[in-house]
């Protein structure tokens, strides 16, 4: 089973990893970040299966940029 610490590691990679919506190029940049999210997504959903202490909303919010 992962442990906090695992989830806070993936979280801050994933946060480090999110793209911004850039004006220049909007439909590129908006189409990673989507992915992204989805990414964390399905990722939450895979810890809360592995963990039932896993607080998927916590992770969200850690995700975010």
């Amino acid at each position: 089973m992962m442990t906090k610490k695992n989830f806070e590691a993936i979280a801050e990679a994933l946060r480090q990893s999110t793209v911004q919506f850039d004006e220049t190029d909007g439909y590129f940049e908006r189409g990673r970040l989507t992915q992204s999210l989805m990414v964390v997504s399905d990722l939450a959903d895979v810890f809360a299966a592995d963990n039932p202490r896993f607080d998927r909303q916590k992770f969200l919010e850690a995700c975010a940029p």
